[in-house]
């Protein structure tokens, strides 16, 4: 897929080494010092990690020249190492574990760097060394040389127990921010990339101001590599530059120039509405003239045009007769509705995931007492070989492979599918993100094409193919309330954190206009109590346009106040009937203002809301739903 976000804890702490090691890809030229050609491939085997600089100097007390192909040239002293020099990345072993030692040779190696360059040493601390004290030694040694420990981990990637040391040392005031968008700049924003995502956790976490610069470098460089893609790719970058936009706008809410990247990439999708939306709402709380400039060109744009998808009616009720659900371990809220809901409609004998997950069993209840989808359904774990058997003897007749993260094997997976032959296989794509996973996961089942595709995120801005069909999370219907009742009930509700989406900005402009304190926490029962004396209940953006609240309020018989998302959702509440939608921070502000003042109007939208809940967003309908388009397109599809 490309760029994966997958930064691991680095620092003065035990981990793998490969997060920052990746850098090391990205040189074009390399000194090694204390190592022959063999250590060299021992390190990079050890820490997975690749070295690929077109040219390498290799050498212990003398070295040699390597060309990238590995053949030696003509040997040289050490001293005259310079003549290579400046030097992208300098790598050497600690051979002598003492201070002095690390020490000489930093000061040696220092002046060899290129402007960016980085120093990687490592080796092995001796028993009666600790972490601690060798890393309160190294900075002692940085800071009196002009240097700083940019990163420090303990152990390899085999072994993070190991006593395997290694370090990364910059100049003072190494930029990563600069070097990054030198690399951008030189046409290169995927190395840009790297070189953000591995900036040590430490760092960021002690430098609130670096994040929001990290994050907002990301956007730039995301959004010119997705400038050059085709759109899979580019929906990719723009899924990734979501995530960056809502890490910067968390920590910053007036970081200007987050608001106008993001605004762009919309745009670069086909979405000139969504980037109409983002920057009106910065320009309610931060009137800014460039803003407004920009927001010209998007309102000028093309308006999309609403998307209602209405669920195929499901006629055949004997199928499927039996669903093997090929998933993992970790709870995901659509799949566990899903899981719940078709053991209803089938019987939970029909049911069968693997590998097994005990939540849906009850097991490790105290694990999940807070997690809405942990059910005590009835279900024994079924072995892979019987799975097998049972598969070749046709007990299902349906699979849906639901396991985004790959997390359950590769070899598994394909013994389950080698053995299900004609037996149709759909993909449940449980992400809270919009890419296009599709080819990604073809690739790991090792097919051309699968029966139908099911998609949580589905923008109604991307064409993600006539076999992918919406499927965006449920309600469970053993949440709903037998009570609902639309006396006496009060006031905008609101709970949760601010992490993702616009939600910072939303809440806090709410709570400083109408003087609400929305940073109230909950036990679950007083949370249920506060959704049924609520008349409004407010829904923003999570890390995905679809949230568990948007089912939740209408559930529970709040009128829904809800961010209209640009996703789509089969059988949607429609606008002023069942639910009021807002499209940014004006129009919010705006609707809060109306409906605390028209009671009637409020009551009359909740019950619609609940009702049409009900009908059409319960965890049974949706599986019917589900079912209906797979039956469908079985029928509809030849061969």
């Amino acid at each position: 897929m490309g760029y994966q976000e997958e930064i691991e804890v680095v620092g003065a702490v035990p981990g793998s080494p490969k997060p920052f090691l990746g850098l090391l890809k990205l040189a074009r030229n390399a000194l090694l010092v204390n190592m022959s050609a063999s250590d060299l491939g021992a390190f990079c085997t050890e820490n997975e990690v690749e070295l690929c600089p077109t040219e390498i100097t290799i050498g212990d007390c003398e070295i040699e020249k390597v060309s990238a192909n590995g053949e030696a040239g003509k040997a040289e002293s050490i001293l005259r190492a310079e003549e290579n020099a400046p030097f992208e990345s300098i790598l050497f072993r600690i051979r002598e574990d003492n201070p002095a030692f690390v020490e000489r040779m930093l000061i040696q190696l220092e002046p060899l760097l290129a402007k960016h360059g980085m120093i990687y040493a490592f080796g092995n601390l001796q028993e009666e060394d600790e972490l601690g004290n060798f890393i309160h030694n190294l900075d002692s040694i940085c800071e009196r040389n002009c240097l700083t420990r940019y990163a420090a981990v303990l152990g390899d990637s085999e072994n993070r127990e190991s006593d395997a040391i290694t370090f990364i040392v910059v100049r003072e005031g190494y930029d990563p921010v600069a070097h990054a968008m030198d690399c951008f700049k030189a046409g290169n924003p995927p190395a840009a990339l790297e070189i953000l995502k591995s900036v040590p956790r430490e760092l960021l976490e002690n430098d609130p101001q670096l994040k929001v610069k990290i994050a907002c470098a990301k956007q730039v460089c995301l959004q010119g590599w997705g400038k050059t893609q085709k759109p899979v790719q580019q929906l990719y970058c723009f899924s990734h530059a979501q995530k960056e936009f809502y890490e910067c706008v968390c920590l910053d809410p007036a970081h200007r120039e987050a608001y106008i990247y993001h605004a762009e990439f919309w745009h670069r999708i086909g979405n000139d509405d969504m980037a109409a939306r983002i920057l009106r709402s910065f320009n309610h709380v931060y009137p800014d003239n460039l803003v407004q400039q920009q927001l010209q060109k998007y309102e000028a744009g093309p308006q999309p045009a609403e998307f209602r998808d209405e669920a195929p009616i499901r006629v055949n009720t004997d199928f499927p007769k039996s669903v093997l659900i090929i998933s993992n371990e970790e709870p995901d809220f659509l799949m566990d509705v899903m899981y719940d809901a078709l053991s209803t409609l089938l019987g939970p004998e029909n049911i069968v995931e693997y590998p097994w997950k005990p939540s849906l069993h009850g097991k490790d209840s105290e694990m999940f007492e807070n997690y809405p989808c942990a059910y005590n359904l009835p279900g024994e774990q079924v072995p892979i070989e019987n799975l097998e058997n049972e598969l070749r003897n046709g007990r299902f007749d349906l699979i849906l492979y639901a396991d985004m993260f790959h997390l359950t094997g590769k070899d598994a997976v394909h013994r389950l599918l080698a053995a299900a032959d004609g037996v149709p296989l759909a993909i449940v794509d449980t992400w809270d993100e919009s890419s296009d996973t599709t080819r990604n996961n073809l690739n790991f089942l090792q097919r051309d094409k699968v029966d139908a595709i099911f998609k949580r995120e589905m923008l109604a801005c991307y064409d993600y193919g006539q076999e992918t069909y919406p499927l965006p999370i449920a309600y469970p219907d053993n949440k709903v309330p037998h009570d609902v009742s639309w006396e006496n009930r009060h006031g905008l509700f609101w709970a949760g954190h601010r992490m993702w989406g616009m939600r910072r900005i939303f809440i806090e402009w709410i709570e400083k206009k109408y003087n609400l304190d929305l940073n109230k926490t909950y036990t679950p029962e007083e949370y249920s109590k506060a959704l049924l004396d609520a008349a409004i209940g407010l829904d923003c953006f999570g890390y995905g346009f679809g949230t568990v609240r948007f089912y939740e309020l209408p559930a529970h018989g709040c009128m829904l106040l809800a961010q209209r998302p640009p996703t789509r959702i089969p059988h949607n509440f429609k606008d002023g009937q069942s639910v009021v939608f807002y499209d940014d921070l004006p129009d919010l502000d705006e609707k809060i203002e109306y409906y605390l003042s028209h009671p009637e109007e409020v009551e009359r939208i909740a019950r619609a809301g609940h009702d049409h809940l009900k009908n059409h967003h319960t965890g049974i309908k949706r599986a019917e739903q589900m079912l209906a388009w797979i039956e469908q397109r079985l029928r509809d599809t030849p061969g």
